[in-house]
């Protein structure tokens, strides 16, 4: 029988000839040995299967899986179900790693049962690295967990990527991520992991570089259908809301929460107006009536005033707080169809707020 590796990476892969070999070779070419690579392949059209079969010829720790194209979550879900390791972190094809990315998981103590490891990252684009995020060398025990969330903005690290998960865990209670959610789902996947840890533990050490390239659209800023948008703010919501009980959370842990699912429903009453997802007029009125309750309107509030800068959308979410339903899809209706039908009037208008207002 085989030995099995200390760690299992795994590398989803969709259309990735361009930055893929960069990527495989900063993972193969880790001072930590003890790793299997699992690259997913998601059914890439062009050279990636070919690239990473070349990488396997040399290097027996590589094991390739196809599968149809399904997405990332999807990709990853399979990773999860081949993995041997007993801990598992996360790389993305168009990113990269320093030799020291596995080893810095290990630097401070034995990583005992039940902890989760975060480091530092870079931010990459063509024309700097700068650090995305970073963290203190420093460990949280459960009942710090609270302190925690707060200090450290947990959920602006919902990112798969620079985290070290136990395997175990993930089996045990079945974790995989969403395949019906296309945002925040690897921020979903954390923090159901995070409600069975003991420990948190933050790593200064920024060994992963995420890429940004200038002629990609972020997913960040790309939209879904309403739908799947929606789901996203209740599955959040949900599991916050098992967060804040079990790790007993602040009145400003649990404001600082409200405040991001906030974003998100704003984000699902916005996107029945876009144009690729736009939704017939009764439609939007009765999913404006049916979203419009106290909390929602609650998370809506705190989003607008501690995020929310723009005033446009400051207007938007006013008529909306103040239930003035028919008014607020008139307001939405009319700028969405200038922003996507007329961009110039669109950036004539938005300059001309900005003046006013200073």
């Amino acid at each position: 029988m085989d030995n099995l590796p200390h760690i299992s990476v795994i590398l989803p892969v969709y259309n990735a000839e361009k930055t893929l070999s960069k990527c495989i070779e900063s993972i193969l070419n880790q001072e930590f040995l003890d790793f299997e690579l699992i690259i997913i392949n998601d059914g890439s059209n062009d050279f990636s299967l070919s690239i990473c079969e070349n990488y396997a010829a040399q290097d027996s720790r590589i094991k390739i899986i196809n599968k149809q194209n399904n997405g990332v979550s999807s990709a990853r879900n399979l990773g999860l179900e081949n993995v041997r390791g007993k801990y598992i972190c996360f790389v993305d094809a168009d990113d990269w790693v320093e030799k020291e990315y596995l080893s810095a998981f290990f630097r401070t103590n034995k990583n005992p049962d039940k902890e989760i490891v975060i480091q530092s990252c870079f931010e990459d684009t063509q024309i700097e690295s700068a650090i995305k995020c970073l963290l203190p060398d420093k460990q949280y025990n459960r009942e710090k967990f609270a302190r925690a969330f707060l200090q450290l903005r947990i959920l602006g690290y919902g990112y798969p990527f620079a985290k070290l998960y136990q395997t175990d865990v993930i089996n045990e209670h079945n974790l995989r991520f969403d395949t019906h959610i296309h945002f925040i789902e690897d921020l979903l996947f954390f923090l159901n992991y995070m409600q069975y840890m003991q420990l948190l533990r933050t790593v200064s050490e920024a060994r992963y570089h995420y890429t940004i390239h200038s002629s990609d659209v972020s997913l960040s800023y790309s939209h879904n259908p309403y739908e799947s948008e929606i789901k996203a703010y209740y599955a959040e919501k949900e599991i916050l809301e098992t967060l804040t009980e079990k790790f007993n959370f602040s009145i400003l842990s649990v404001y600082y929460w409200k405040a991001n699912n906030g974003f998100l429903f704003y984000r699902a009453i916005r996107t029945i107006y876009r144009p690729q997802w736009k939704k017939p007029f009764s439609e939007r009125i009765s999913i404006l009536k049916e979203q419009w309750n106290r909390e929602n309107i609650y998370c809506l509030k705190a989003y607008s005033r501690q995020s929310l800068n723009e005033q446009l959308n400051k207007i938007a979410v006013m008529l909306y707080v103040k239930k003035h339903i028919y008014l607020y899809d008139m307001y939405m209706n009319f700028f969405v169809f200038i922003r996507y039908n007329l961009p110039f009037v669109w950036k004539l208008f938005r300059k001309s707020i900005k003046a006013k207002k200073h």
